[in-house]
């Protein structure tokens, strides 16, 4: 079983020993890396865009839990698992450690391990920037000759 870590109205905790795991955006934003273009056809337009980091949280509950994280950041080493990361402009950077965390849920001590998992993701913003039809050029040496064109 598969949970968001924070929900505006949590329902109940699967019972001891059921393995499942949360997940949560922790960190987002920092040193992104961008880059704008422009795009002649039509009026023209640009594109600006940054790869931004990202860090989940990720937290597995019952009495595979210690598995099921070694397993996650096994699975994210396989090229074929992170393929429909790249299909929708995000990559896999790293993961941190594990740290085994017992926490008290419905007064009984349960099983947790945590691992942050950090991504990278694509964000893009188009702009209409239009592209420069014509403009005068007037150039002017330094021996007196002038040359004026329209570009």
């Amino acid at each position: 079983m598969v949970r968001p870590k924070y929900q505006e109205h949590p329902s109940g905790f699967p019972p001891p020993g059921i393995d499942w795991c949360s997940f949560g955006i922790t960190e987002e934003g920092g040193d992104a890396i961008g880059g704008e273009r422009h795009f002649g056809e039509g009026e023209g337009r640009n594109v600006a865009s940054v790869h931004e980091p990202f860090t989940v949280l990720v937290s597995f509950y019952g009495r595979n839990s210690r598995a099921n994280a070694k397993k996650l950041r096994l699975g994210l080493a396989v090229a074929q698992n992170r393929e429909y990361l790249y299909r929708h402009e995000m990559a896999f950077v790293e993961a941190g450690t594990s740290i085994h965390v017992p926490e008290v849920l419905g007064e009984l001590w349960n099983d947790r391990w945590d691992i942050q998992l950090a991504f990278r993701r694509r964000i893009a913003a188009e702009y209409p920037v239009l592209n420069v039809l014509k403009t005068p050029v007037s150039l002017k040496a330094e021996s007196g000759l002038e040359v004026k064109n329209d570009f």
